[in-house]
């Protein structure tokens, strides 16, 4: 079961295998009972708080909440391409993916489908998910040009196992993350404008904020995998990897909670020591990872 549930991360960029029925649901019970513990906790901590204002209690609640919500937002990629496998096993065309756009009839269409037994035909011709990932896609050696870094941050969104120069790394971040800042600035720009000339923030305002918020978003895979690259490159393990982002979440999950409580309890906590020891773990952080992406290759 829990071999089922490894093969359902590892093969989250797979979309041409098959997968077998009960490897399947095996990987499915076990997301679902991570997800069942997760609810668990943040309804005990939840519990344990005051029923009259938020207190310590229900930051450990919000940040456990803020945990499962990112839990789900990256198993859904995971999870889209054990749903496509599934169907390659019963001979089904993955277009039918597509049906999950379709609030609540079409997950349940997809669940039918997905018990289905498999395919004579797909048993014969496609090869069954074993767990082998093969060689990473993006494994950049040498000096590059800045047409093929673009091309390698684009492709290489799934691949978190290769390797990225210092040169490409910056190359990739100068575009991407300076196409966000200036988003961000047109934004802000856009509000000040409205707010000058009509005293109030605009529908234009808030559609350059939303298309910002769009823009982040559609490049936080990307993001992510090429930093899990310049690390690699750099001779950091995956559990150190892990660790650093881990780290990184934590500390940005335990401030929002902590300035949710403030404003929803009229300011009465102020979680002093927390704030003082999230800033001593930035001070190790930040250096740390500036100093591992500026690295040269290691040989």
């Amino acid at each position: 079961m829990f071999d089922s549930y490894r093969k359902f991360w590892l093969g989250f960029s797979n979309f041409t295998s098959r997968t077998s029925r009960s490897a399947f649901w095996q990987a499915i019970v076990v997301h679902l009972f991570i997800i069942f513990v997760f609810l668990i906790f943040i309804c005990g901590f939840q519990w344990l708080s005051s029923p009259v204002l938020p207190d310590r209690f229900t930051v450990v609640a919000v940040v456990l909440a803020y945990f499962l919500l990112t839990y789900l937002l990256i198993s859904f990629f995971a999870g889209l391409s054990l749903l496509t496998r599934r169907l390659n096993d019963v001979g089904l065309p993955f277009p039918l993916i597509f049906l999950l756009l379709l609030p609540g009839i079409g997950g349940i269409v997809l669940t039918v489908f997905a018990s289905l037994k498999s395919a004579t035909k797909a048993v014969e011709t496609l090869p069954n998910f074993d767990g082998e990932v093969g060689e990473p896609k993006i494994l950049e050696n040498g000096s590059l040009h800045f047409s093929q870094a673009i091309k390698n941050y684009v492709f290489g969104m799934f691949d978190f196992r290769g390797k990225t120069t210092r040169r490409s790394f910056l190359w990739s971040q100068l575009v991407f993350l300076g196409i966000g800042v200036f988003c961000l600035f047109l934004s802000v720009l856009t509000e000040k404008i409205e707010s000058f000339l009509f005293d109030f923030t605009g529908p234009l305002a808030q559609l350059t904020l939303l298309m910002t918020g769009i823009y982040f978003l559609f490049i936080l895979l990307p993001e992510l995998a090429v930093f899990s690259r310049r690390f690699r490159d750099a001779g950091i393990s995956s559990f150190k990897i892990l660790f650093l982002f881990l780290g990184f979440l934590t500390v940005i999950f335990i401030e929002r909670a902590i300035f949710r409580v403030n404003r929803l309890s009229y300011g009465i906590h102020h979680f002093e020591l927390i704030h003082y020891v999230l800033f001593l773990v930035l001070l190790v952080l930040v250096p740390t990872s500036l100093a591992m992406l500026l690295k040269e290759t290691k040989k």
